[in-house]
């Protein structure tokens, strides 16, 4: 899956309104045996059990805390788990509702279509990848070409990309081994080929920040949800111990912060889709609903992240 900015450019500073419609969809699983057809019951896991992204946790927690505000007897079971655990969860059954940064790859489509199980995958934000440093990093861009290098293992010391660096390994430390966000830069811009031995796979986004705040020969990869200025709970304490570096457009050559202007014209270069992945009937699960209506959509407005099914009002303010 390629980075949405690489594939697509929006010099516009509007952005089209992404119109979905959460649509019912009905489940059955047919099995033969000896030649004659038998249906099979499943397990039915609750309707509120809630499996996410790590790398939206706070995002998702800010949508449980409005929908549960709003529905005083019904509360969300949400667990928060590594890409890899996520999908192997619904994979098997333990879970029907997922929201993820990616959709269903084509084998995890062909393993349900034969099983004869029906789902349903539906945008509902847009978020971005930031590039976060310590204060003391001297510098405060990177160049897409710089990134590049860094990826492909040609940069490796922190002074080729600045003489104020420490002459020693330039370390780009991401979340976790299976994380969403590594698996976005190994399909994206590796390509098929190894990881530089200077990429470092730490335990959770929290770990990500303390390691760059301690390291000044670093770059962190975090979801913008957890360093967004809107989310109070977790943003505060953490851009007073970090700086997040602007990044070179490979089209227009400009560069941008990953604020939601940005994210939402395709400037900034990482930016990702969110998606909610049902199996079965959508009507069983009013979370998934929610999340596409007028007060799911804008707290993921509120959370700094780009809307999928609301219209995003950009002003450009001139010099």
């Amino acid at each position: 899956m390629e980075f949405t900015a690489l594939r697509e450019l929006k010099t516009s500073t509007l952005m089209k309104t992404n119109c979905i419609l959460a649509a019912g969809i009905f489940f059955s699983v047919l099995a033969a045996s000896c030649g004659s057809s038998t249906t099979v019951q499943l397990h039915q896991p609750p309707s509120n059990r809630i499996y996410g992204d790590m790398t939206l946790k706070p995002l998702l927690e800010a949508e449980q805390l409005a929908f549960e505000g709003l529905r005083d007897k019904e509360k969300l079971n949400l667990s928060v788990l590594t890409e890899d655990e996520l999908f192997r969860a619904f994979m098997q059954d333990s879970v029907r509702f997922i929201v993820a940064s990616r959709k269903l790859n084509e084998l995890e489509r062909k393993s349900l279509q034969q099983r004869q199980l029906v789902y349903n995958e539906t945008k509902i934000a847009t978020d971005a990848i930031a590039l976060i440093v310590g204060n003391k990093f001297p510098i405060d861009n990177l160049s897409y070409s710089q990134l590049h290098d860094i990826v492909n293992g040609s940069i490796t010391n922190g002074q080729q990309l600045s003489s104020k660096l420490p002459a020693s390994e330039l370390k780009i430390v991401f979340d976790h081994p299976h994380s969403s966000i590594i698996r976005q830069f190994d399909d994206s811009l590796l390509r098929g080929r190894k990881r530089p031995a200077t990429f470092f796979a730490l335990g959770s986004p929290g770990e990500v920040v303390d390691y760059v705040e301690k390291n000044e020969n670093s770059i962190g990869l975090i979801g913008m949800s957890w360093i967004s200025e809107h989310n109070d709970t977790t943003a505060g304490s953490f851009l007073d111990r970090i700086k997040v570096l602007e990044l070179e457009n490979p089209y227009n050559h400009e560069y941008y912060l990953p604020l939601q202007g940005y994210i939402a014209t395709k400037e900034y270069a990482l930016i990702r889709e969110v998606f909610v992945i049902t199996l079965g009937n959508t009507v069983r699960f009013p979370f998934g609903n929610y999340l596409t209506n007028d007060k799911g959509q804008r707290v993921v407005l509120k959370e700094g992240l780009i809307p999928a099914t609301m219209p995003l009002r950009l002003v450009k303010i001139e010099p």
